[in-house]
């Protein structure tokens, strides 16, 4: 499992600065999957829309790596998604607050919440 990660991984990195219809990979690295693993990493790109239905994974003789690969920080889910309901509260209080009878009133209360969704993020 580990290793399907890891080659997982390589292969997002890979998706993301390509447009052609093979996703080329070390050589040694893909001739170390298994028809299954390919399959099975192949269709988690395509899940995900990081590569086209048309791509596929294939190796290269002349792979150059990955060159200037930015440290890697995997983001807390939790707080990322308590991130994200502060920003799913503010989009409602501001769609709430344009009901208001005056535009004064209206523009302080998005005001209000625009501060109070910052808040919120910083509770996180």
């Amino acid at each position: 499992m580990r290793k399907i990660l890891v080659i997982l991984l390589g292969l997002l990195l890979v998706a993301m600065n390509t447009s052609a219809e093979e996703i080329k990979m070390d050589r040694k690295q893909v001739d170390s999957l298994s028809d299954s693993d390919r399959t099975q990493i192949e269709s988690i790109l395509k899940k995900n829309r990081l590569i086209l239905p048309n791509q596929s994974i294939k190796s290269a003789d002349e792979f150059k790596g990955f060159l200037g690969l930015p440290d890697i920080k995997i983001p807390d889910l939790k707080v990322e998604a308590c991130k994200a309901a502060c920003d799913v509260s503010m989009i409602a209080a501001i769609s709430a607050c344009s009901g208001l009878s005056s535009g004064t009133l209206t523009a302080a209360c998005t005001a209000a919440a625009v501060v109070a969704r910052d808040s919120c993020k910083n509770g996180c």
